[in-house]
């Protein structure tokens, strides 16, 4: 299955219908679970954007992206319009972003992700969150597939509009957790992460970047 959604979520113009202008933008705000959810399961593959959206107040997370048993995300590829770009997350229950994985030891996933000018704020289960979860590769025995799970993971950019401001979320500013044969590659730049607290996550204790 597959899911093209990478000119749909969002925009930073306008459409005029009658010549009343309204913004492309959308508002996810006060819902009981997340406020955008996106999963590619059993091998399914979404490309997608979010573009100047406003996030806020959701009972879980601001957005979630996820795989599980296997899978192809992608909202990293900029030139093709796959990208997290300008939005406002803040105040939501869980993460701002939260990103999971979860495979066997013979499904396949990768995911790709580049957050760009973001203002990620105020979310009580942390800013930008990855979880990949899959079996552990126990010597002498290999993994039905090598190199079958992998986070490509850009987090701003050398541009001033490239930037991302994350305050004062619980957890973590950014967060990495890999488990098994997980393979996470992280680029971070030119972010600034301030006022990080300790939240409901054991392991992570309010650290501004936590990998």
């Amino acid at each position: 299955a597959f899911i093209d959604a990478d000119g749909t979520i969002g925009g930073n113009g306008v459409n005029v219908y009658s010549g009343t202008s309204f913004n492309q933008s959308n508002n996810f705000s006060s819902n009981a679970g997340d406020g955008f959810n996106a999963l590619a399961s059993n091998g399914g593959s979404i490309d997608g954007n979010l573009l100047n959206n406003t996030i806020t107040n959701n009972g879980r997370n601001g957005v979630r992206l996820a795989i599980d048993n296997g899978g192809f995300m992608d909202f990293g590829t900029p030139a093709s319009n796959r990208v997290i770009r300008d939005n406002t997350i803040t105040g939501n229950g869980d993460a701002g972003i939260r990103l999971v994985s979860n495979v066997s030891a013979t499904s396949v996933a990768q995911m790709d992700v580049v957050a760009l000018g973001n203002t990620i704020s105020s979310n009580l289960g942390g800013g930008i969150i990855t979880n990949q979860n899959g079996p552990n590769n126990i010597p002498p025995a290999v993994p039905g597939v090598i190199n079958n799970h992998i986070l490509n993971l850009t987090v701003g950019g050398t541009g001033t509009t490239n930037a991302n401001t994350l305050s004062g979320n619980g957890d973590a500013g950014i967060g990495v957790h890999v488990t098994g044969n997980g393979l996470a590659n992280v680029d971070i730049r030119n972010a600034t992460i301030t006022g990080t607290t300790n939240g409901p996550d054991p392991i992570l204790n309010g650290d501004g970047i936590n990998l």
